[in-house]
Formats: C-alpha cells, structure tokens, sequence
C-alpha cells in the first residue's frame, strides 16, 4: 500500500488489498478498531487502483494524524493465499507522508483480530512502584 499525498490518497496492486467499502478499486479504506476481525466475509478490490476520501467524520473514516487500524489481504509471489492481516498508521491529509507503526498476519489463511488497548509497561511499572511501598511496610506496636 503507497500513501501518497500523506495517505490523503492510498494506492494498491491486485496482491495487496485494503479492506474497503466496496469491491471498487476506488472504493473508500476502513478504518477498524481493536477486537475488530480481519478476514473473508469483509470487502476487498480485485484490482489496482488508487482512491482517496479515507480521511474525515464518518465512522470508518480514518482522522488526519490519529493512528488506527486499517486490514488488509494479500497474496505472496507464488501465488499462496489469501492471507489476512492488519496494520497500525497514521495517515494525514497533506504532503507529510504516512506512516506505518505496526502490523501483523496470519499465514493460515484464517483470520486475524486486532489487538485490544494493552496498557504500556511504563505505567503499570508507575503504579506498581508507588503501591509497593505500602505492601511491604510493617506496623510495629508498642507495649506499655
């Protein structure tokens, strides 16, 4: 997938489809959210193609600079698959580029869900470091 006017517009070859709107090739990419499973029952076009209008409002629509899922299915050299997979991007609506963080497949042939929110390390490292404390003090009584 090459995002062009930073993934404003999103182009694609006949091996490496996005999940979309329609079967079109000019048909809108959706945006998915964690939990959300990747795999045959969605749209996909047959063909090469460019399309835009991925960016705006609407509920599947991606929005200018946030990061969120799209999915896709692709074929390998040889022809094996379809295999169904999904990436994190970023997509923007200017010239910045898109960007892709992350990405994943399944090479089965079955589905792929995406991920749900994992808390990162770094806070739970903070949470548990600001509990412990309590845990391991000890009350010491007097006796008179």
């Amino acid at each position: 997938m090459n995002a062009f006017f930073g993934g404003y517009g999103l182009y694609n070859n006949s091996t490496f489809q996005p999940a979309r709107t329609g079967t079109g090739a000019l048909n809108q990419v959706v945006r998915f959210n964690p939990g959300d499973t990747i795999d045959s029952s969605l749209n996909f076009s047959a063909g090469t193609g460019g399309s835009s209008d991925h960016i705006g409002a609407n509920a599947n629509q991606f929005i200018s600079g946030e990061p969120a899922y799209s999915g896709f299915k692709f074929t390998t050299n040889s022809n094996a698959g379809p295999y169904y997979g999904w990436m994190r991007v970023e997509l923007t609506d200017n010239t910045s580029g898109g960007e892709i963080t992350d990405w994943a497949y399944d090479d089965t042939g079955a589905g792929i869900e995406i991920p749900g929110n994992v808390p990162e390390p770094r806070r739970a490292m903070l949470i548990l470091c600001s509990v412990l404390p309590f845990v391991l003090q000890r009350r010491r009584f007097t006796t008179k």
